[in-house]
């Protein structure tokens, strides 16, 4: 018997946002390891389309979409990432649940969106919004797990266990 209230709470539409969420997350995991200077991200009404450069070259281009430019959100520390930590830093860092939370809305603004049937201003800046606060929160898990890194080796180095 499911007691927990949240679950009985959400609706279909809801879990199929999630569901969206996850598949964008399988997606970026099981990448052949590619290393990406850019990520490029944007949503229709049924999937997360994402891609190492813009979407001028695909068929189906989302309404919005949000470059994330590695050496710009490591404050150029790094020119590259593999998927693999682009999926750490979307789904497993301390700002996951926001970054989640602003994919669910801007999903939930382009269904609205595409429901309407006629191009609105009002929902592309919406979902341009959660977009961004989306990348703010993949950038703001870099610098928590840089920090961490960093405190790590320092740790480390005082310890005689780790040089540069």
């Amino acid at each position: 018997m499911i007691t927990d209230v949240n679950v009985l709470d959400r609706t279909a539409d809801e879990m199929d946002r999630e569901e969206i969420i996850g598949q964008f997350a399988d997606g970026l995991w099981n990448d052949n390891g590619a290393s990406l200077a850019e990520l490029h991200f944007g949503c229709n009404a049924d999937q997360i389309e994402w891609d190492d450069k813009d979407f001028s070259h695909m068929e189906f281009v989302p309404a919005v979409t949000v470059a994330i430019n590695i050496a710009e959100i490591t404050e150029g520390r790094f020119d590259r990432a593999t998927c693999e930590t682009l999926h750490r830093l979307f789904f497993v860092g301390p700002h996951h649940p926001a970054i989640k939370r602003s994919l669910m809305k801007a999903l939930a603004y382009e269904r609205e969106r595409v429901a309407q049937e006629t191009p609105s201003e009002e929902f592309l800046s919406k979902i341009r919004k959660h977009l961004l606060v989306a990348r703010m929160g993949v950038q703001a898990n870099f610098r928590a797990e840089f920090e961490e890194f960093m405190l790590l080796a320092r740790n480390l180095r005082q310890e005689g266990l780790f040089s540069r």
